[in-house]
């Protein structure tokens, strides 16, 4: 049986970074066990420098236990650094990878996958 887990989480384009996963997290765990029996505890959030932070969890049922630690890989500061770009950038840069999509052959090719 499990007794330890080490999560690592790699966020998409959010710029709600690891405060804001964290909030999530311990939102959604207040759902969860509204539903499920189980003993649960969410640790403070760390930051550990720049690019890491973690936070570790502790759940228990009737025959098991397992602590896990959950260590966010943290992007915000390059994503809010994009996201402040002008947005006629940003949308130049959209429209040019679309078009490359389509001169390339990959919007149809992932059309046709999907």
């Amino acid at each position: 049986m499990v007794k330890r887990r080490h999560v690592f989480y790699i966020g998409g384009y959010d710029a709600q970074g690891a405060e804001g996963y964290y909030r999530l997290f311990v939102r959604e765990s207040k759902r969860f066990l509204k539903v499920w029996p189980i003993e649960f505890h969410v640790g403070d959030l760390k930051i550990e420098s720049d690019d890491l932070a973690y936070w570790n969890i502790e759940a228990a049922g009737p025959n098991w236990q397992v602590a896990t630690r959950y260590e966010f890989l943290r992007l915000e500061h390059f994503l809010r650094a994009n996201l402040a770009q002008p947005l006629t950038r940003q949308l130049a840069r959209a429209a040019w990878w679309a078009v490359d999509d389509l001169i390339t052959g990959a919007f149809w090719r992932i059309s046709r996958s999907s």
